[in-house]
């Protein structure tokens, strides 16, 4: 599969084969990303300039599924290592300052429990008086890390447009000896307590 087709699927919603698209071997390492700044909260002047300097707490979060949908495991700023380094998170930007990616959260698929069916990765403003208002240039990335280099999948903007408080962006299952990709690009208002609930709901649908 080339490049643009690989592409042209994801943004279609397409469950794709996770595989480079260059080589067409198929990606052992997969590094999620997301990268965003501070909005000046619609003030102007002096008070939009200290908005854009406080900067914004979002936050990246992968959960992990069964068969079923159920919740294992969230891999995120509290719980930054799950299943022994199989997956990694890079820890909590509480700002979004600075240039690169904010937030990633690298998993080893190889290494990946034998339970886990799904990962839905997520990208969340739950934390006390943050909204998607206050943020603005949000990118999610997906590289293949397979080689030890980084080599970009594909690059999107989420719909952070919304009074909701919750990106499910992307789901990355087994299918059959490998795994795949789907771009979901949805918003849903929830909570800490209800992510795991909203996202095996997602992915039961999906099924």
């Amino acid at each position: 599969m080339s490049t643009i087709d690989f592409q042209k699927k994801l943004s279609s919603g397409e469950m794709t084969a996770l595989a480079n698209p260059t080589s067409g071997t198929p990606v052992t390492k997969l590094s999620v990303g997301v990268m965003w700044d501070a909005s000046n909260k619609g003030k102007k002047g002096l008070l939009g300039r200290l908005n854009r300097k406080v900067g914004v707490d979002l936050d990246l979060m992968a959960v992990a599924l069964d068969s079923q949908g159920k919740g294992l495991r969230i891999c995120g700023p509290d719980n930054l290592n799950i299943f022994g380094g199989a997956a990694v998170h890079s820890g909590d930007n509480r700002t979004g300052l600075g240039d690169g990616i904010d937030e990633s959260i690298t998993v080893d698929l190889t290494s990946m429990r034998s339970d886990v069916e799904a990962l839905v990765f997520v990208v969340t403003a739950f934390k006390k008086g943050v909204s998607f208002s206050q943020a603005q240039n949000v990118d999610c990335y997906l590289f293949d890390e397979s080689t030890g280099t980084q080599q970009e999948l594909t690059i999107f903007s989420p719909p952070v447009d919304t009074t909701d408080n919750t990106v499910l962006f992307a789901l990355v299952d087994r299918q059959e000896a490998a795994w795949g990709v789907t771009i979901i690009n949805e918003t849903v208002n929830t909570s800490a307590d209800g992510l795991v609930g909203e996202v095996g709901k997602l992915f039961r649908a999906s099924s």
